[in-house]
């Protein structure tokens, strides 16, 4: 209606496309297990499906990068040090995903509100609030939980939990080092974490497969051709760039309570499609995590001590 003074202006549309990209992004990340399960399921295993899904995406961004080399160059370290620590946070989390339950890898991971916050005190020297305190103490609770149950589906404690933890802090440091460095752009950020995340799935073959590890029958590799591209192009690198790209527009917090969309997704499509169900020990653990996380994105923005 003509002069409707509710219409968002410019901004204001900007921050609202923004934010429903970051949550259409994550709701999809939901969902990250299913093509994940299956190329594993194809032949092939742990570390090789890592390879697999972020060569696709690394051979597109290369002549990118190629083309932009006098400016990468300038942010180089900056940008190496975010596609390690990313690019390992990646890496973990679809290893958790493989290795234990859905559920389980994707709670874990998303510790990632505390690890953020302990980073942030030691990266960017950033005053915490007793609302942060309370996070971490909620989180690290959870923690507990769902680490001392043991799950119908994935048994007691097991790789796959470590690998889902470990994501967590990668991310977590990645972020604040992100933070830190802003203005590397979205482009090079992403094409260095693709590079990164293929070398420690190459690092990660002899501990996860053994020495006896041997690439993969190429029958192996064809018949997991059509999900590992169409998931690489059409579904990972959109979504991970459009993060990426939010999260240098959006406030943390704000990304941080759009990305539980994730959680609810799996928590939705594990049990439907997978047929896992939490216990009530892990159910506990998982709303304490899920409360450690709105709390912290809901707490005041500190500012550097």
């Amino acid at each position: 209606m003509i002069g409707n003074t509710d219409l968002p202006v410019p901004g204001q549309r900007a921050t609202l496309y923004a934010s429903a990209l970051v949550f259409v992004s994550a709701s999809v990340w939901g969902l990250f297990w299913l093509p994940l399960r299956e190329i594993d399921r194809q032949g092939l295993s742990g570390p090789w499906v890592i390879l697999a899904i972020n060569l696709v995406p690394l051979l597109f961004f290369a002549p990118i990068t190629i083309m932009r080399w006098s400016i990468v160059r300038r942010h180089l370290k900056e940008a190496s040090i975010i596609g390690v620590l990313i690019g390992a946070g990646l890496v973990f989390y679809s290893l958790g995903l493989i290795y234990t339950s859905i559920m389980r890898a994707t709670l874990l991971y998303y510790l990632t509100p505390v690890w953020s916050t302990l980073f942030g005190i030691l990266i960017l020297s950033e005053r915490v609030s007793w609302r942060r305190w309370a996070a971490i103490g909620l989180g690290f609770g959870g923690l507990i939980l769902i680490l001392s149950a043991k799950s119908s589906v994935a048994g007691g404690l097991n790789i796959g939990d470590l690998m889902g933890l470990l994501s967590g802090i990668f991310w977590g440091a990645g972020a604040a080092y992100t933070r830190l460095h802003n203005t590397v752009a979205p482009v090079d950020t992403a094409s260095s974490i693709y590079f990164y995340s293929c070398l420690i799935g190459l690092a990660l073959l002899w501990p996860l497969l053994g020495p006896d590890a041997t690439i993969p029958p190429p029958s192996a590799w064809l018949a997991a051709a059509p999900v590992t591209f169409a998931f690489s192009l059409l579904v990972f690198m959109p979504t991970l760039f459009a993060v990426i790209w939010c999260a240098q527009r959006l406030s943390p917090g704000r990304v941080g309570i759009l990305m539980m969309s994730e959680v609810m997704v799996a928590g939705v499509s594990a049990p439907l499609l997978a047929g896992e169900v939490l216990s009530l020990q892990e159910f506990a653990g998982a709303v304490l995590i899920v409360g450690a996380g709105l709390l912290e994105v809901l707490s005041p923005v500190e500012q550097p001590a």
